[in-house]
């Protein structure tokens, strides 16, 4: 379950070597169905893992199985949700097991501070108290100890297991201890128990869009550039308060933009001719940080302004259009949002109007306010994933109306170009949604040992492989939605379809619709992977035509762009899964529905069973993904 190339890995490797105790390596991973009754028949005594190792578990139902010889469970490398903690704790309780929550850092040999399993109820947000052989302790910002419980300070450790130091270079290998004291950079507070808690991080750091940004990177990116400037920033937005004069804001968010990875809704600029200090000396950056908090006073903008904002740096003019500047489903709902403020309401169409036009548009302001019913089904389709995933109601239908919308927002936002056969502004979006993906299959890749190839050729669920050699089933969602824009572009790339499809959207759609139904059931007749056949795109592509000809119907018979809400969340709901069964095919459906694979079933399972291998997205992920 751990690498041991992973530090807590390599560690409960030592421990047990050095107790004399041997090593099981399962042939099933955490997710597996199988991973309990293997555990049992090894007769494991202990199990350790990080909190997605129990979550998984979980979810693959571990707790229903009677493993009589295990006797103890661990958890490091990372904050674990407390109901999920407080059930392991329980369930090891009744049966005669314990449950360590512990707390490390890489530089101490992963391994910092437990809570007693005894002590363990109540104190689930607490990290305990040090190692045997360790000590912690309080510093205020100045190192000097803190005496007073209750008050925050920063998390220092000393012990046998601290680092020698940093090895920049082969020669610093040959150096004695560097390191006496480990500065952790947690901020904590020890209760009158000596129990510690952490409540806050030293280091400046934001995490925006699954990004960890430094603002002290930022910062020497721009004194690179010849900007002096102070950054702050929260888990929204970069603030870089600048001192230099004679620089254009462009200049200021350009390297901005290079050095965080952000686009610019989430950067500001700042002017000050100097920057307020402490007594030390130093940049007093909790109030930059107090002014960053303040709320927003909403600025007046005008269109032009708005559309340079979503679309900088490109050039905007008032002849431009949404749909001309390429803009996607993403930017719809921010502009929406936006030009919903500044126009009163929004005129049906509004992403076809040049912005000259629309910003003529203007009315007198109003409370009531429309929302778009594709903005509705969005949000509640991530609700109905989580709900699905996050809890014991099943609930379906919510990865079905996202694929629909994929197919929707395709024909809403980019029909222009695939009926010119532009299918490289098609892909412009897509590439820059899948560098956000490249991280995760480079991080599992690192985690791994090994390239994941068919993660990285995003056909990890075509069956080729499985995990460990892909990155996990829950995102599938990335791959489908990828394979389903190459689909089109690729599709849009023959001019005879491109003519048919101009000519006649609504009745080509729908005769490819009938297409796509046919190869969802006739697919396993002469391809089958087993229970990874409902991520394939033969068996979800006919949501997404559905989609595409219901943004036509609609159009064409009351010549508005909204979606059809009533008859999408009708075929949604089901997940589609009411056609039947694969013909010739004695198993049946599985009887459990699952929004992640919105249907009823799992291709050939036990009635009522849910595959281990069906897994949402995560819902930022899916939020992220969900562009055309």
């Amino acid at each position: 379950m751990l690498p041991f190339h992973y530090s807590y890995g390599l560690s409960v490797l030592n421990s047990h070597l050095e107790a004399g105790a041997s090593i099981y390596f399962p042939e099933h991973g955490a997710s597996h169905a199988a991973f309990a009754q293997e555990m049992r028949e090894a007769r494991c005594t202990n199990i350790s893992g990080v909190p997605y190792s129990f979550e998984m578990m979980d979810h693959a139902g571990f707790r229903r199985h009677d493993l009589p010889e295990l006797r103890f469970m661990t958890v490091a490398g990372g904050r674990m949700q407390q109901a999920l903690a407080e059930t392991f704790r329980r369930h090891l309780a009744d049966n005669s097991g314990c449950f360590f929550m512990m707390y490390g850092q890489t530089e101490a040999t992963a391994r910092i501070a437990y809570v007693p399993p005894g002590e363990l109820e109540g104190n689930l947000g607490s990290i305990g108290i040090a190692i045997s052989g360790g000590k912690l302790w309080l510093a205020d910002e100045d190192g000097r100890p803190i005496e007073q419980n209750g008050e925050p300070g920063e998390l220092i450790y000393s012990g046998p297991n601290v680092m020698m130091g940093y090895a920049h270079r082969r020669t610093d290998l040959a150096t004695a201890h560097e390191v006496a004291h480990l500065r952790i950079g947690d901020i904590a507070k020890r209760d009158d128990r000596g129990f510690y808690s952490i409540v806050g991080r030293r280091k400046r750091m934001s995490k925006i869009a699954g990004l960890r940004l430094s603002h002290d990177a930022i910062e020497t990116a721009l004194e690179k550039a010849g900007i002096a400037a102070a950054v702050v920033g929260d888990d929204e937005r970069i603030l870089a308060m600048v001192t230099t004069p004679n620089v254009d804001d462009n200049e200021v968010l350009q390297v901005m933009m290079a050095a965080s990875g952000l686009p610019r809704p989430h950067l500001e600029v700042g002017r000050a001719t100097s920057l307020r200090k402490l007594a030390s000396g130093k940049i007093d950056y909790a109030s930059l940080q107090a002014r960053l908090r303040a709320p927003r006073q909403q600025m007046a903008m005008n269109v032009l302004d708005a559309f340079r904002n979503a679309f900088y740096p490109r050039q905007v003019g008032p002849s431009d259009t949404f749909e001309k500047l390429g803009g996607d489903s993403l930017l719809y709902v921010q502009l929406s949002l936006t030009l919903e403020r500044e126009l009163g309401s929004l005129p049906e169409g509004w992403e076809t109007m040049p912005l000259g036009d629309l910003a003529r548009t203007a009315e007198p302001r109003n409370h009531n306010r429309s929302i778009d019913s594709q903005l509705v089904l969005r949000a509640a389709s991530i609700l109905l994933v989580v709900i699905h995933h996050a809890t014991l109601w099943p609930i379906p239908g919510g990865a079905a109306t996202l694929v629909m919308l994929v197919g929707f927002s395709l024909a809403r936002f980019q029909r222009q170009r695939l009926f010119a056969g532009d299918g490289l502004a098609v892909l412009r979006p897509l590439a820059a949604n899948l560098a956000l993906y490249a991280p995760i299959v480079a991080g599992f890749s690192l985690a791994r040992g090994e390239v994941l190839w068919p993660s990285v050729f995003l056909g990890g669920n075509l069956g080729f492989a499985a995990p460990p050699h892909m990155v996990p089933y829950l995102y599938w969602f990335v791959e489908a939605y990828a394979q389903t824009i190459l689909l089109w572009v690729i599709l849009f790339s023959i001019p005879q379809a491109r003519r048919i499809a101009h000519a006649m959207p609504l009745v080509s759609g729908i005769f490819a619709l009938a297409i796509a139904v046919a190869a969802k059931f006739l697919t396993p007749l002469v391809w089958y992977i087993g229970g990874p056949q409902i991520f394939t795109p033969p068996d979800i592509l006919y949501l997404a035509i559905l989609g595409w000809c219901l943004y036509f119907f609609d159009t064409r018979r009351n010549g508005r762009r909204s979606l059809p809400s009533p008859l999408f969340s009708a075929w949604c709901w089901p997940g589609g899964a009411a056609i039947g069964q694969v013909p010739g095919s004695s198993s049946c459906w599985c009887s459990a529905r699952c929004s992640s694979c919105f249907s009823f079933r799992a291709l050939h399972c036990p009635v009522g069973r849910r595959p281990s291998s069906c897994r949402s997205l995560p819902p930022a992920i899916t939020s992220i993904f969900f562009t055309a």
